[in-house]
């Protein structure tokens, strides 16, 4: 997540901790708001991991449906092309010779296959890893803000009004979190990558660069 964000956020939230606080101390009501709080921020927390385990799910099962639709297809076809495998069988007389070269061609043929599918699956299980991150760290930081706030609070206000103020300060946008425009236009290109499976740590980049 941008730094710029986060510390702007912590910030604002701090100078709203320095303009409730008061005379009157009311330990009580601290604590009732800090659990409350803490609540919701953890509550949220585990909601923003699921919308990512779903947002992971589609695109892991879009990048199957590639694989199996428009991928392979085209890259048989140009095997087939460039290995000359049908001329091979046709000049090969033996019936145990002809099985041998299908073999082996598509023994070859697997194994890039495997290699092409595995590459895009652990680029996406890297993109999961680094989204994970961001969030992780991002409600992290709410909590530790939450405290701070929790310590500082000095406030006679009832805990019902004080507790609507400070959860307009800490309305939780997952696009500021994740922006997942710009994260979406690097993850789909997974979905009809042609290159070297030795360049995609650049898409992976660019999802790390975005969060």
């Amino acid at each position: 997540m941008n730094r710029n964000i986060k510390g702007t956020a912590f910030v604002y939230l701090f100078l709203f901790v320095l303009t409730v606080t008061g005379c009157a101390h009311v330990p009580k009501e601290s604590v009732q708001l800090s659990e409350e709080l803490t609540g919701m921020i953890n509550s949220a927390h585990a909601s923003h991991l699921a919308l990512l385990d779903q947002y992971m799910a589609e695109r892991r099962q879009k990048v199957d449906q590639f694989m199996n639709e428009k991928w392979i297809p085209r890259f048989m076809g140009e095997f087939i092309s460039k290995s000359n495998i049908v001329k091979l069988v046709e000049d090969e007389k033996d019936a145990a010779g002809k099985g041998k070269i299908i073999y082996e061609f598509m023994e070859d043929a697997s194994k890039e296959i495997f290699k092409t599918r595995t590459s895009l699956t652990n680029s996406l299980d890297e993109i999961d890893r680094i989204l994970r991150k961001a969030i992780q760290d991002h409600y992290a930081e709410m909590l530790v803000i939450n405290q701070s706030m929790t310590a500082h609070l000095r406030s006679a206000a009832k805990v019902t009004s004080t507790r609507d103020e400070l959860l307009q300060k800490l309305r939780i946008d997952p696009k500021v979190i994740l922006p997942m425009d710009k994260i979406n236009r690097s993850v789909e290109k997974l979905m009809k990558y042609q290159g070297k499976v030795e360049e995609l740590p650049n898409i992976i980049k660019e999802v790390e660069n975005a969060v």
